[in-house]
């Protein structure tokens, strides 16, 4: 019984599948592509017009499974370099980072904080002129995150990837939000003129 081209093209697709994981899986020679042995491509010139394009079309194919074979175990590589190096060191950071931050104890409560801060408004006294009271003000506000603790005035963190999956998609959609802010630069830039 014939098979329905549905059937044949569900097969076709297995063995692509099957072949590109044989590929991915196969190590790459370490020699250079140059000094690959190649056919004579004068012995090419020579062969009728028939098979001298069933021969290029050969090379063509071979190029391309040799290129795709590289490419995708330059990617694996890539992705394990990422999830073995970088990742773990991110992590590394960020966790420092995370134990500076619950390290801060704090010498005050948020409510003697807020008091201080009160007292030292403009709004609140007249006695001292304005300036010096502003300037005071700016001052102990910026020493809140060194006088509270982590627990009532906590820090917020970063997001950062922690697998190669999630740095793709960052950079998916970084890429996506370039290509968007050209096109209305470029939409910007055509109606001007």
């Amino acid at each position: 019984m014939a098979l329905s081209n549905a059937e044949r093209q569900a097969r076709w697709r297995a063995r692509l599948r099957e072949k590109l994981a044989n590929m991915a899986a196969a190590p790459i020679p370490e020699a250079s592509r140059e000094t690959e042995t190649k056919p004579d491509s004068s012995e090419a010139a020579t062969l009728p017009k028939t098979y001298r394009e069933k021969y290029e079309r050969l090379v063509q194919r071979v190029e391309r499974e040799w290129t795709a074979r590289l490419r995708m175990a330059v990617q694996l590589r890539v992705k394990e370099h990422l999830e073995s190096v970088v990742m773990p060191g991110y992590q590394e950071k960020l966790d420092e980072a995370d134990s500076i931050v619950k390290a801060r104890k704090g010498v005050m409560t948020r409510k003697m904080y807020t008091l201080i801060l009160s007292c030292l408004h403009p709004d609140s006294r007249n006695a001292v002129t304005d300036a010096k009271l502003k300037a005071a003000f700016i001052a102990w506000k910026d020493t809140k995150l060194l006088l509270m603790s982590e627990k009532e005035e906590p820090t917020e963190k970063p997001w950062v990837p922690r697998t190669y999956a999630e740095w793709e998609a960052i950079k998916a959609k970084v890429k996506a939000d370039r290509k968007a802010k050209r096109a209305a630069n470029k939409k910007t830039s055509v109606a001007r003129k």
